[in-house]
C-alpha cells in the first residue's frame, strides 16, 4: 500500500523526499478526517475511498495499519499530560500543528523503512 502510494507522487524526488510528501499528504488527510463532522462530507470521503483511485487516503484509512490510531494515541497522550483539560481553540490549533509535525515525521520515516525492506 506503501508502494502504491508513493508511486502516485513525483518521480524526480528522492525516497526520501516522496517519503516526507507522502506522510504531510497523509497526515493532511488524517486531520481531515478526524475533524470532518459533517455527515455529507463524511460521506463524500467514503465514496472516494471507495473507489479506490487514491492511495494517500487509503493509506490513512486502511484499519489493517492504523495510522489514524497514532493521531488519537497522541492526542490522548497530551490530553493526559495537561490533566485531562480541554483547550480553547487557538491551543488546540497549536496542538494539532505539533502533533501533526510529530506524525509527519514518524510516518516518513515508517515509510522509508518499508521501502527498504521491501514490505508495504
Amino acid at each position: 500500500m506503501v508502494a502504491a502510494a508513493l508511486a502516485s507522487l513525483p518521480a524526480d524526488l528522492s525516497l526520501r523526499g516522496r517519503v516526507r510528501v507522502l506522510a504531510q499528504r497523509v497526515v493532511d488527510e488524517l486531520l481531515a478526517d478526524h475533524a470532518e463532522a459533517d455527515p455529507f462530507d463524511r460521506t463524500l470521503r467514503a465514496a472516494r475511498l471507495a473507489l479506490g483511485k487514491e492511495p494517500v487516503l487509503m493509506l490513512a484509512t486502511n484499519p489493517d495499519i492504523n495510522l489514524a490510531g497514532e493521531l488519537l494515541k497522541e492526542r490522548l497522550q497530551r490530553f493526559t499530560a495537561r490533566g485531562c483539560k480541554q483547550l480553547p481553540d487557538a491551543a488546540w490549533q497549536a496542538e494539532t500543528r505539533a502533533i501533526a509535525k510529530v506524525l509527519r515525521a514518524r510516518f516518513a520515516e515508517r515509510f522509508r523503512r518499508s521501502q527498504k525492506m521491501g514490505a508495504n
